[in-house]
């Protein structure tokens, strides 16, 4: 039965221990990007925006919460000719682009030629205070329709790493986004259905995602924290988050079939619950969830239940007996997102699980 040796934690901590800051890991001949500088009137945005070649509220956005006297103001800089900031678009295919940043700015110019709601509080042009857009002189009409807005376009041939930076640096607007909004946004495919449809589980919302909140996806970013490892070794994580859940979420879109991955993942939450109680992700000190100790038990257990003649106590004993291990305590409770730390206590559980021989140096199903 092949064996792992199993380093001490102090072992690891000279190994890669970034950030996390860095959100891309992309060799250099993928990084560039193609982005399309563009102008484009109102009235020719507006256009595609009607026929649906223009999506304004793609998931991550906020509504419409401009009040109206700064969509007044808008307007009155468009009526002067004073430029305003650009609009950043994505293509998400040939021709059809949603907004990264200036999704208020496009409502404010296209609820008004709608015709839905008036001009306030205009602190130069007074006069057009009380004014909808069919009430303006036609002069007046024309000068908003014909306004040039300043466009850049992320085309969809850009890599998915460098399009996930940009997101990040550009998107300061209406909404600053988290790393798993971005992914929503990003690396759509089955990986991200199967995310999906996993937060939403009973099970899951009973054991984590009920504590943890669907507000800004974190019951998402939890789900894809629990595959990861499932796909990927935790022997190449190095120590950047969320370019290692980028790079999961990505070979996830490349499976044609999850669902030997969907019941693994339901079949290891289920043994988590029915070996340790409802409580079995919550530290015994603390009343919040642990994600790192999630992440080690779901991977393991995950293993166990897709085994079904083993049934090993004294295995499952020896995972707990973990819990009271300094350096394992250590690894899920301080600087946890390091290479040292995860890798220490993945390779604890690991070490337990190749004794049994339930994975040998390929442990993946």
């Amino acid at each position: 039965m092949a064996s792992a040796t199993h380093r001490n934690y102090e072992d690891y901590k000279e190994e890669l221990q970034e950030a996390g800051e860095k959100l891309n890991e992309v060799v250099t001949e993928d990084r560039e990007v193609f982005i399309d500088k563009s102008q484009m009137s109102i009235f020719e945005l507006h256009r595609r925006y009607e026929r649906g070649d223009l999506n304004l509220a793609p998931f991550y956005q906020r509504k419409d919460v401009w009040n109206r006297v700064k969509k007044s103001r808008l307007l009155e800089s468009v009526l002067r000719s004073i430029p305003i900031p650009a609009i950043y678009l994505a293509e998400i295919e040939e021709g059809k682009w949603e907004v990264i940043d200036g999704q208020q700015r496009l409502r404010s110019f296209f609820t008004f030629l709608e015709g839905r709601y008036k001009l306030t509080r205009l602190p130069v042009l007074n006069l057009l205070n009380d004014k909808s857009f069919i009430q303006l002189d036609s002069s007046l009409q024309r000068k908003i329709e014909d306004y040039q807005l300043y466009l850049f376009i992320i085309k969809k041939e850009s890599h998915p790493e460098i399009k996930f930076d940009i997101y990040l640096r550009i998107n300061g607007g209406a909404v600053a986004l988290n790393p798993q909004e971005l992914r929503n946004c990003i690396y759509r495919g089955r990986g991200m259905d199967l995310v999906h449809n996993l937060a939403r589980n009973t099970l899951f919302r009973e054991l984590l995602g009920d504590k943890i909140g669907h507000r800004r996806c974190k019951d998402e970013e939890v789900v894809l924290r629990g595959l990861a490892y499932m796909v990927i070794s935790y022997k190449s994580y190095k120590g950047n988050l969320n370019a290692f859940l980028n790079k999961a979420l990505k070979a996830l879109n490349d499976i044609s079939d999850l669902k030997k991955l969907e019941e693994r993942f339901i079949d290891g939450l289920k043994l988590c619950s029915e070996t340790l109680g409802k409580a079995c992700f919550i530290k015994e000190d603390s009343k919040k969830i642990s994600i790192p100790l999630y992440e080690v038990l779901l991977f393991s257990f995950s293993i166990m239940a897709a085994k079904p003649l083993f049934n090993d106590e004294n295995l499952i004993n020896a995972i707990l007996k973990l819990y009271n291990e300094e350096q394992f305590i250590k690894s899920i409770t301080e600087n946890t997102l390091t290479a040292a730390a995860l890798k220490y206590r993945f390779s604890a559980v690991e070490k337990l699980l190749k004794q049994e021989g339930l994975i040998l140096d390929d442990y993946r199903i």
